[in-house]
């Protein structure tokens, strides 16, 4: 049982949020839901669940209520226009104690779940209640209403549907996917399609009249939803229906031969959010993503997420579970949806939306396994497709863990980090740049273009989203002098850099050091001074950023204490490097690197939750344009893991300590003949998913 000090707000009470209200309130957890609405929303929406949807409303002990006011459909036809059955799946509900198939409206699961969650002390519901901000420290989260109301508690939950105000609060706009050349309208017909021999599930497969026909209701009700072409006005849709249903519906009905009871058209999206954790705030559900209804998969995907995310948070009060599962939540339900929900919807819309003697021909997997319909492996295949929306949580749960009670939130609460000067109060602040539309922040900045997330907190690895949006004038490295205690630099560490070196593979690695002082900024002239002008050398290099202090790590643990990467150009003087008669009779590596702004750092840190390991990332140098160097951090001797492992050993990495990973080969110092920096030169190093690093060679 969770303890009862746990409080969770979630946001939206439609069947997503009463359902995670629900399963949490069940174990002890204390909830507060939060609705804009004065009552549950009645608009025609889905009414079809598949296997993992029954699965998880088994378990919150209302299947058999919903089963009792709904319908269990045996079958999915698949007709012509003018009703010719061109496919059938029979026998969807053979096995009444597992999966199987639902049909019931999201008004009428809402009510089914109210009434459930009204029966338990520990969860209350406030209707009119329009969530206008959240916000978030370390150990809380909190809701403000429109009407002054605030409600806080350890965590906040979005389930406010397609138009969540707590995922616009956090991103804006920004809702990457896209939105499909089609709408769809929702209406609720009563007619007698049994007359007709039609059974309870249809899709009518035509590529201008495309639809879904279902039996929703014990009254008579039945969901016919359609295809329109974009632009069309409310009144040109209405307008519209009865030829449409006239066309769909069999017997091609007058309009005083049927009811319509419902109407709602609505676009079509297929997208999904960056995150669906920021810190202790999170989205589940139409919330955090969007698809066409073909197949029921956003009802049944949004189920599978409040399921997991139940499991988490009950883990975390339960001290089963540390803070930082949620991000195993974040990363597992977005792949999810972007490989199985995304696809399967959208082929189930394709399908329709050929000819029938197109989709006959096709040879389309799906529609093909119905030349065997009556094969028990059939049915097995597709509940087993269904159920892969469904991840059991509690694998995550980690019995040494003291859960919330350790304060332990994940190392940071952003995707992105950068430092910069803000256009409209000239000050330095720390923001989470808005990628939308571009991830190029150089290119951005360059234009003028580039707007942040403003992100305050006692520090850098501890700032989050004030819900503040600014516009940037200037770019700074994301970390300055001050905050960096040492640059710990590895030498000879890509292994073509090792063979253009003549050197010998090494057995571990290499270590010389910068100060902090040599931290340099994007877009800024690096000075190189007189005595270093002759060879100066650039070495684009991948650099880990330290978020949290750490000694003696082991390999399986480095992760844990960094704060994400950014780009790096280890700037080199190679005679102070190598020459004797100025390096003495060893290489030195510390002298001729070490200049002040010999160590630009930029665009941003970029988290080991957008970039893990750092693995298999490219990366280029250009000079003036000219390539000088390409390489794969898949080539680097000694990953990230091993890096802050070795270096950890008998001392002590601090956070914001830096360590630069080596350079692959195409230094000035290898070309025939060697084309050292000259004033005036731009080096620019990418690396990607992390940004270009672009400084101009200033000569003192």
């Amino acid at each position: 049982m969770a303890s009862d000090s746990g409080r969770v707000i979630i946001v939206g009470a439609g069947p997503a949020g009463l359902l995670l209200a629900l399963l949490l309130a069940q174990e002890g957890v204390n909830v507060d839901v939060v609705e804009a609405q004065g009552e549950i929303d009645s608009r025609p929406r889905g009414a079809g669940y598949g296997p993992a949807a029954v699965t998880v409303l088994r378990r919150a002990g209302v299947l058999n209520t919903i089963i009792d006011r709904g319908l269990k459909p045996d079958s999915f036809t698949w007709r012509k226009l003018d009703g010719t059955v061109i496919g059938r799946l029979s026998g969807l509900n053979r096995k009444n104690d597992i999966g199987g198939f639902v049909m019931l409206t999201v008004y009428d699961l809402a009510v089914v779940l109210w009434e459930a969650l009204n029966d338990l002390p520990n969860a209350k519901v406030h209707w009119g209640h329009k969530v206008v901000s959240v916000g978030q420290d370390e150990l809380s989260a909190w809701v403000e209403c429109e009407n002054g109301e605030s409600l806080k508690g350890d965590f906040v939950v979005g389930c406010d549907g397609g138009g969540s105000s707590v995922r616009k609060c956090l991103f804006g706009t920004d809702f990457p996917g896209k939105t499909l050349d089609s709408i769809i309208v929702a209406t609720n017909v009563r007619y007698d399609f049994a007359k007709h021999g039609w059974e309870d599930s249809n899709w009518i497969v035509d590529p201008e009249h495309w639809a879904v026909v279902a039996h929703i209701e014990r009254n008579g009700t039945w969901r016919v939803s359609y295809g329109e072409r974009p632009g069309l006005s409310h009144e040109d849709l209405q307008n519209g229906m009865a030829d449409k249903l006239r066309r769909i519906l069999p017997g091609s009905p007058r309009p005083d031969q049927y009811k319509v009871e419902r109407f709602s058209p609505y676009v079509l999206h297929q997208r999904c959010v960056e995150r669906m954790r920021v810190g202790r705030i999170l989205l589940a559900a139409d919330a955090a993503h969007l698809n066409n209804p073909m197949g029921g998969l956003g009802l049944t995907t949004g189920i599978s997420d409040v399921s997991g995310l139940a499991d988490c948070l009950c883990g975390i009060f339960d001290g089963k579970a540390q803070v930082d599962i949620l991000d195993e939540y974040d990363r597992i339900r977005r792949d999810i949806y972007w490989n199985v929900t995304n696809q399967v919807s959208t082929r189930n819309l394709e399908r329709i939306m050929k000819t029938p003697e197109e989709l006959i021909k096709s040879q389309d997997p799906f529609f093909s396994l119905l030349d065997n319909a009556e094969d028990p492996e059939v049915f097995d295949k597709i509940e087993k497709n269904d159920m892969q929306l469904l991840v059991d949580f509690k694998q995550f749960y980690k019995s040494t863990t003291n859960g919330l009670a350790n304060g332990d939130m994940n190392l940071v609460p952003w995707d992105r980090l950068v430092r910069y000067v803000s256009a409209k109060t000239g000050k330095v602040r720390l923001g989470d740049p808005i990628m939308k539309g571009s991830t190029d922040i150089d290119q951005l900045v360059a234009n003028c273009a580039l707007k942040v997330w403003v992100l305050e907190g006692d520090d850098w690895v501890r700032a989050v989203r004030t819900g503040e949006i600014e516009e940037v004038r200037e770019i700074l490295s994301p970390l300055s002098a001050t905050e960096v205690p040492i640059i710990r630099c590895t030498g000879l560490n890509y292994l073509a850099h090792i063979a253009e070196s003549k050197m010998d593979i090494p057995k571990n690695p290499t270590l010389f050091i910068k100060p902090g002082q040599a931290i340099g900024h994007p877009r800024a002239p690096i000075p190189v001074p007189k005595l270093s002008q002759a060879k100066c050398d650039y070495e684009g290099e991948l650099t880990i950023v330290i978020g949290k202090d750490c000694k003696n790590v082991t390999e399986k643990d480095a992760l844990d204490f960094v704060a994400g990467y950014v780009a790096g150009n280890d700037v080199s003087c190679r005679d102070w490097q190598l020459e004797k008669e100025k390096a003495g009779m060893m290489p030195q590596w510390c002298f001729g690197k070490s200049f002040d702004k010999y160590a630009p750092i930029g665009p941003a840190i970029v988290s080991t939750k957008v970039l893990g390991d750092a693995g298999g990332l490219r990366l280029t140098t250009h000079v003036n344009g000219e390539l000088r160097q390409e390489a794969n951090t898949s080539d680097l001797c000694f990953g990230v893991r091993r890096l802050v492992s070795f270096f950890s050993t008998g001392q002590t990495l601090q956070a914001g300590s830096l360590i630069m990973t080596g350079t692959p080969d195409g230094v000035a110092a290898v070309m025939n003949p060697p084309k050292w920096l000259q004033d005036g030169d731009e080096v620019v190093v990418e690396i990607e998913n992390i940004g270009k690093l672009r400084n101009i060679i200033k000569f003192e």
